[in-house]
């Protein structure tokens, strides 16, 4: 039984954002990070970016394909790992994508005398 994390809540007006992470120092032989994705309307984690460990980068670039909700989880990976099953991964991340313009509306009464 594992505990339940909230994930950390954005809402975001773009559809372009990176994701921060960060390596254990102590986790020894982490060859690559995961990062996988519930896209809004959709059931069940996709693997949708892969970093190998010693590069320098420590963010995801995520774009978008719609507005709507997503979900994320990292995952590290040692060299000889088997494929984690997909209902032990937690979501970490949710992000809201809303671009969609504000509407105002004003009505006006005209029958002031």
């Amino acid at each position: 039984s594992h505990q339940r994390i909230a994930p950390s809540k954005y809402i975001l007006p773009v559809r372009s954002f990176s994701i921060p992470f960060s390596v254990d120092r102590q986790e020894i032989g982490v060859s690559e990070i995961r990062l996988y994705v519930i896209r809004p309307n959709q059931v069940g984690w996709e693997l949708c970016d892969t970093i190998s460990v010693g590069r320098d980068q420590q963010t995801f670039d995520y774009v978008a394909d719609r507005d709507g909700q997503y979900l994320f989880t990292t995952l590290a990976m040692k060299p000889l790992s088997q494929d984690v099953r997909q209902e032990l991964l937690q979501a970490q991340l949710s992000v809201l994508v809303d671009t969609t313009e504000p509407k105002l509306t004003i009505s006006v009464d005209a029958n002031i005398n």
